[in-house]
């Protein structure tokens, strides 16, 4: 998904985005706060990122999204039980996340949702790490 901001206007657009959220219900247990700060120092990210926790009942997923989208933030992960049925939700989802029918990533394009799914990826790699051998 990196290559999503390769380009300059984009790298622009989020310098002024400072927030993203860990969606789902509950939340607690989660370290992505911790994993993706990280992330942003590994890569060199040129925004301050913080990321919260937010545990959301069903029937306000839609409304939270947007009321966030609304306060700056510049995306969303996605946790359970929210995969499946915040794709109704989305103004746009990549082909990855349509094939595999969840959605774990939220993108705010300028206003729009947009999901990916980044999962596949880790089970992907585990599948192809232990069969190298056979």
């Amino acid at each position: 998904m990196l290559e999503e901001f390769s380009n300059t206007k984009e790298l622009n657009y989020l310098k002024s985005k400072k927030y993203s959220a860990l969606i789902g219900n509950p939340t607690e247990h989660s370290i992505s706060d911790i994993m993706f700060s990280r992330m942003v120092e590994l890569f060199g990210l040129p925004f301050d990122y913080q990321h919260v926790k937010i545990n959301i009942q069903e029937d306000l997923l839609g409304y939270k999204l947007r009321e966030l989208v609304k306060e700056n933030y510049s995306g969303f992960n996605i946790t359970l039980p929210y995969k499946i049925s915040v794709l109704k939700l989305l103004d746009r989802i990549n082909s990855t996340a349509k094939a595999v029918g969840a959605v774990n990533t939220i993108k705010n394009d300028h206003n729009r949702l947009c999901g990916y799914n980044t999962d596949w990826c880790g089970i992907y790699q585990l599948l192809v790490n232990n069969n190298k051998d056979k």
